[in-house]
């Protein structure tokens, strides 16, 4: 069973408007409409910020890697694809 809690916030008119129209056209409500762009949000912001807390984690465990090294190795990648073109 999932807890739902209800969110208020505040929607410029102009956005208001657009919902309401996609809703009406769409046969779904605005709090439908609304729910789905923040399941769509967070399923695409969740894994950044996973991956910027990895990040944090690796270098405060000191894995990290040198510009130069970096720079590099991607000298190298585009080396490797300008031959193979």
């Amino acid at each position: 069973m999932s807890v739902e809690e209800k969110l208020t916030i505040a929607v410029p008119d102009d956005v208001q408007e657009a919902l309401a129209y996609i809703a009406e056209l769409s046969g779904q409500t605005p709090a439908a409409l609304a729910e789905r762009a923040l399941r769509q949000f967070v399923a695409r912001e969740v894994p950044i910020f996973e991956q910027i807390e990895e990040g944090m984690d690796d270098f405060v465990a000191g894995r990290t890697v040198s510009h130069e090294e970096v720079m590099a190795q991607a000298k190298a990648h585009i080396a490797r694809g300008a031959k193979a073109a």
